[in-house]
């Protein structure tokens, strides 16, 4: 049979995800995010995934359809409790098949509710009943502008055909079909005998006789032009000459043993999912590297579906639960340490390739990549330092110091505990930094042996303090920090061996409390790491101040620093408690306008603040960590624009059921009264699945922002009448901020709180007072007039009493006058009588 024409259309791009990650490393090396049955909430089952949509991930499980959304899984039960065995699809629309039924999940924007269309009864009356929908395909490529009305292509036992968006079926292919698997132009379907090749839109390019017994798993091009399946476990089978020949590669013998499930393409590199081997990984179809296994951190062995997403992390369906391997997370584990479970304290790499691994209980020696680790006798941990100086792989302990050859230890200092090393001005003459001070080493280049090269020559007399960092600012005159009790500067007599000065440089000297010192080198010149940014000693006032370089314009001068040094290429990183950050502009000179890049450690914490940080020939760093070592691959540190974004998918009203609560123009509006709201903060990023924290603020209220909570539920109760804007961020690590994503609360007055009610109001208040005013303006009036009126009656009165009082008197007198006048006559007349009758 002819194979040209498939051949013609048989072109598998090896590039398509090469920009989907930002570096070409080691897949072994990618850190895994576990996501057990116990976190996903759903069965051990996990056959199919999807990530066409990009805010949501979809897994098929044997309980139902398992959501991610950047935060928590979510199970949703499928027709008559069937298990979910397939699931592909777009943008708020996924495609689902599984036990006897297939339909479409459609995310309402409107409802933030899922809507599920089954479309079993449609596909039946055209094909007839089916069982199980194991496979369900979306096209991924673009079409060459031809448009298809069918955007989901399902196979079943019994046969094969096409879903469109609105559930319209069509079918393809008729059964019996063993399996179906994805190609560059379209879907190949095995059924008994042969391989059919379609194109997106159902046509049938071609079809190649397969033997029944086997059962295709992947359909590919290779390297040479041949068409590859990936059986089962019948290995790789090779399209070659128009006829099938078996593949003798080591390759095609090991998948025979660990049985192929799924095939993922990922770089330039293809991963093979297996029953029993976990994720295999290849270039040439010939040659493999057992990536994954559950000994180096899957959750099992038998891995069923594999998808790569936007970011480049790979999403793996697993007996057991999903696991993410974060190729584009920049940490990567060094091959062969999967398993180590000690602290990590320091490394060093050779130019042979080999590597020196020092940690808390020894100092171990890995001749290759894959190697296994040989334990250096006679060297206790922790492992201070590992450091190759003039040729000499040195290792300083918490008993001592001494060299490494051929696998021995050879010790130069076992009086004490040592930190490291350093070189002075006089190239025959080394310090070592040790818990009691200093010790003076000899170097001798002609020596044949370590012990003939380096010399104790004995303590440094007149100063016993730790001396963890030293550098020399001239001959003879030496800077030792120590963390809590801060810098030394000593004139040193090195032929006598000791100190004539000492001079201590602590909080009274300018450094900041409380005291964290630790001595650098940035651009050859002294730094100190403070608990208040960076610190540099002034000759002149012969104090310490804030460094004032143009680093100033960029680190926070309230916060702790642990180191800060250059890269071999000139860049700068700078290291605090929980992070690293890096400069890449070549030292401070260009230090204008800082673009950093980051990458926390969180998940990865140090044992010792930066103490032995190793800088690589690739580019990548190696750091100590709690549980081992990591590489820190500086291309894929995150920036500001790789920091997770929020949105809110949904707002429940918590107190008022019958009230809805909609999201238009970021602004939610309310009726009056009390309310209480939920807020699900969604956003999906894979480089910090399962790692975000959130926070939230009132900013009318309060700056400050609420303690991260790992919930992704924001409850805001006792919400009053009034305007509140509410914020909402991730939290990924103190100092590292993420957008913000604002929403308006207007929640509307009470009625008596409405302004035109408000005016009324002060409308009729201002009325009463007038009235109230006017009244009493009108009662004093009138008690006034009746004031008066009382006034006038009284004098009146008065009046009227005086004028009968001068009345009575005067009447008085007068009868008091007319008695008086009567006496008087009467005295008159008695004297006219008396004299009448004297006249007589």
């Amino acid at each position: 049979m002819s194979t040209s024409p498939l051949t013609s259309l048989l072109v598998v791009p090896y590039l398509i995800f090469g920009t989907m990650c930002l570096a070409n490393t080691n897949p072994s090396q990618a850190v895994i995010q576990h996501f057990d049955r116990k976190t996903i909430g759903g069965g051990t089952h996990c056959p199919y995934i999807s990530i066409g949509d990009p805010n949501f991930v979809a897994a098929a499980n044997n309980l139902g359809l398992l959501i991610f959304d950047g935060n928590e899984w979510s199970l949703m039960d499928m027709p008559n409790g069937a298990q979910a065995r397939s699931v592909a699809g777009f943008e708020n629309l996924l495609y689902c098949g599984g036990q006897g039924f297939a339909g479409i999940l459609r995310h309402n924007v409107a409802t933030h509710e899922p809507e599920w269309t089954d479309c079993t009864p449609q596909i039946q009356a055209k094909s007839g009943a089916f069982d199980d929908v194991w496979r369900m395909f979306v096209p991924q490529l673009p079409r060459n502008g031809r448009e298809s009305n069918f955007n989901a292509v399902f196979s079943c036992q019994e046969f094969a055909g096409s879903l469109s968006p609105d559930g319209d079926y069509r079918e393809w292919l008729k059964g019996p079909i063993r399996n179906a698997a994805a190609w560059d132009k379209g879907v190949a379907f095995q059924t008994n005998g042969f391989i059919h090749f379609f194109d997106w839109l159902g046509v049938e390019i071609e079809k190649i006789q397969l033997q029944e017994d086997w059962k295709m798993e992947g359909v590919l091009k290779d390297q040479d032009g041949d068409i590859l399946i990936l059986t089962h476990d019948h290995g790789i089978q090779v399209w070659k000459d128009s006829y099938w020949q078996a593949s003798t590669s080591p390759l095609s013998e090991h998948l025979k043993e660990v049985r192929v499930n799924c095939i993922e393409q990922h770089e330039n590199s293809w991963l093979i999912g297996t029953s029993r081997g976990g994720i295999v990984s290849t270039t040439n179809f010939k040659t493999f590297q057992n990536s994954y296994t559950q000994n180096s951190g899957l959750i099992s062995n038998s891995v069923l579906s594999l998808k790569t997403d936007t970011l480049g992390n790979l999403w793996v369906g697993l007996e057991g639960g999903i696991d993410l391997l974060k190729y584009n997370w920049p940490h990567r584990t060094p091959a062969g340490l999967e398993e180590l479970n000690e602290a990590g304290y320091s490394s060093l790499h050779l130019a042979d390739g080999s590597k020196y691994w020092g940690t808390s209980q020894a100092v171990y020696l890995q001749s290759r990549d894959d190697a296994s680790l040989q334990v250096i006798e006679g060297v206790p941990g922790p492992i201070w330092s590992l450091s190759l100086r003039q040729n000499d792989v040195w290792v300083c302990h918490r008993s001592g110091a001494g060299i490494i050859q051929n696998g021995q230890y050879q010790p130069v200092i076992d009086e004490t505990g040592v930190w490291n090393i350093w070189p002075s001005s006089d190239p025959s003459v080394w310090y070592a930094g040790t818990y009691l001070g200093l010790v003076q080493i000899g170097y001798a280049p002609r020596g044949r042996h370590p012990s003939s090269r380096w010399h104790n020559n004995g303590r440094i007399e007149g100063f016993n303090e730790s001396s963890r960092f030293l550098q020399e600012e001239k001959s003879g005159i030496w800077w030792i920090s120590h963390p809590y009790k801060g810098a030394f500067r000593l004139n040193l007599n090195e032929q006598e061996r000791r100190i004539t000065n000492a001079a201590v440089y602590a909080d009274s000297s300018g450094f900041p409390t409380p005291l964290q010192i630790n001595m650098c080198e940035l651009d050859k010149r002294m730094i100190f790491a403070t608990s208040r940014g960076f610190y540099r000693w002034n000759r002149e006032t012969d104090r310490m101040i804030p460094d004032s370089s143009a680093l100033s314009n960029w680190i926070d001068h309230d916060r702790s620093y642990q180191r800060i040094m250059n890269s071999p290429t000139g860049d700068i990183w700078i290291f605090d408690d929980k992070s690293v950050r890096m400069l890449p502009l070549g030292g401070l000179s260009v230090l204008e306008a800082p673009r950093s890049r980051f990458a926390t450690m969180e998940q990865n914490p140090v044992p010792t603040p930066f103490e032995a940080i190793e800088f690589l020939e690739n580019g990548q760093v190696s750091i100590p960590t709690e549980q081992g070592f990591i590489y820190l691959t500086p291309q894929l540190m995150h920036h500001e624009k790789s920091l997770p974004n929020l949105h809110i998918s949904e707002v429940k009203h918590l107190n008022n059921a019958k009230s809805e609560a909609f999201i238009q123009d970021k602004t939610i509006l309310l009726n009056a009264g009390v309310h209480a709201l939920e807020f699900k903060l969604t956003g999906l990023n894979s480089d910090w699945a399962g790692l975000l924290e959130y926070q939230w603020r009132i900013q009318n209220v309060a700056e400050q922002w609420s303690r991260p909570t790992s919930n992704s539920r924001i409850t805001l109760s006792g919400l009053q009448p009034g305007t509140h804007e509410v914020e909402f961020r991730a939290f990924i690590g103190e100092n590292i901020p993420c957008a913000v994503t604002p929403v308006k609360i207007i929640i509307s007055p009470y009625w008596y709180q409405l302004s035109w009610v408000r005016l009324i109001a002060a409308l009729l208040s201002i009325s009463l007072v007038v009235i109230f005013f006017q009244r009493n303006k009108r009662i004093l009036e009138a008690d006034h007039l009746i004031q008066k009126q009382k006034e006038h009656d009284k004098r009146i009165e008065i009046e009227t009493a005086m004028k009968a009082s001068m009345e009575q008197t005067e009447m008085a007198l007068q009868a008091q006058k007319a008695r008086a006048k009567e006496q008087q006559l009467a005295a008159k007349n008695k004297e006219l009588a008396s004299a009448t009758m004297h006249l007589v």
